[in-house]
């Protein structure tokens, strides 16, 4: 589903990530803008995981860092329950990612698109490639997913093409939960 933006938005992906973390082993790649951001998201994560006492008393000590159970660093962590989260900043050296021999199951593009890379149609046709050529190859096949959380920075940006293809998936009766849409359409 597309949710409006919210102040909230940080806090629903740590509840997810979360979530899915402690129902089954995962593998996240988080993908921000640049490397400050991506630091923030993983210093989040870090902080509600050491210091939040009710994630604590429903899931336990999910901090990999004290058990020894791997990374526990600015770019990755390992939890306890054998999920891995791994930080990136842009869509650069993803192709081919992999982690104790598996591909990521989940890639949360977060902001990936701001005003300096959709100034021109080539720029929002390379962001929309750059999903369908490294993202969605270096997914898993079987259970990957893709979540976008991007506010529009431009009417053809790549979210409101992804926003515009569900909107004519939903005109013709189908469900959410089927939704796919093609990531890049030549001219």
């Amino acid at each position: 589903s597309l949710l409006p933006i919210s102040s909230i938005k940080l806090g629903l992906n740590f509840f997810i990530i979360c979530l899915e973390s402690i129902l089954k082993e995962s593998f996240i790649v988080w993908v921000a803008t640049n490397k400050t951001q991506s630091m923030r998201n993983v210093n989040f994560i870090k902080y509600q995981i050491e210091n939040n006492e009710k994630l604590r008393y429903y899931f336990g000590d999910l901090s990999g860092e004290k058990k020894g159970s791997g990374k526990w660093n600015q770019e990755e962590l390992d939890f306890n329950n054998k999920c891995s989260m791994i930080c990136r900043a842009g869509l650069h050296g993803i192709r081919g990612l992999l982690k104790d021999h598996l591909r990521p199951n989940r890639f949360i593009l977060d902001d990936f698109e701001d005003e300096s890379n959709t100034k021109t149609v080539y720029s929002r046709n390379m962001n929309a490639s750059a999903v369908s050529s490294v993202i969605m190859p270096a997914l898993d096949p079987e259970i990957g997913r893709i979540e976008l959380n991007q506010t529009p920075v431009h009417y053809d940006c790549f979210v409101m093409r992804v926003y515009d293809e569900l909107l004519e998936w939903r005109k013709k009766g189908n469900l959410d939960e089927d939704f796919s849409w093609v990531v890049y359409k030549r001219a």
